[in-house]
């Protein structure tokens, strides 16, 4: 896998409340989220409190059992690997980090069908958007 074409997306799940907030504002919720990711160590507790009241925890085994219905998909512990396009997935409790060249579309359905509210983040490049907005 060449790493120097890849882009890493952070993929959350934004709570429903703050989804209706945020739907039709989603710079503001980039905002929030870029802060927290580039959080000084000495604020975490700050940031985990804050990213509790806005992101909702993934149940990894429920999203693992969705990946597993992906074609050429080769599956880790909690990591994944989508041979096609040399994709890697990695599902934490907190967040999907997605390292791919270009976004599969059947990982976007398969996200979107198990919740609508995914909000995916290229901090590196400053793009942001709902998952149920990529086509």
């Amino acid at each position: 896998m060449g790493d120097f074409k890849m882009k890493t997306y952070h993929i959350f799940i934004i709570k429903e409340n703050i989804y209706n907030i945020y739907k039709n504002n989603s710079n503001e919720l980039y905002k929030i989220l870029y802060n927290l990711y580039k959080l000084n160590e000495e604020d975490y507790k700050y940031g985990i409190n804050l990213f509790k009241q806005i992101c909702e925890i993934i149940k990894v085994n429920k999203i693992k059992k969705y990946l597993e219905l992906l074609e050429n998909i080769r599956i880790g512990k909690n990591k994944f690997l989508i041979k096609e396009n040399n994709s890697l997935i990695i599902i934490k409790p907190s967040r999907i980090i997605y390292k791919c060249e270009n976004i599969n579309k059947d990982f976007i359905y398969i996200l979107n069908n198990y919740n609508k509210r995914f909000f995916i983040c290229n901090f590196n490049k400053k793009e942001y958007n709902w998952i149920n907005n990529i086509e």
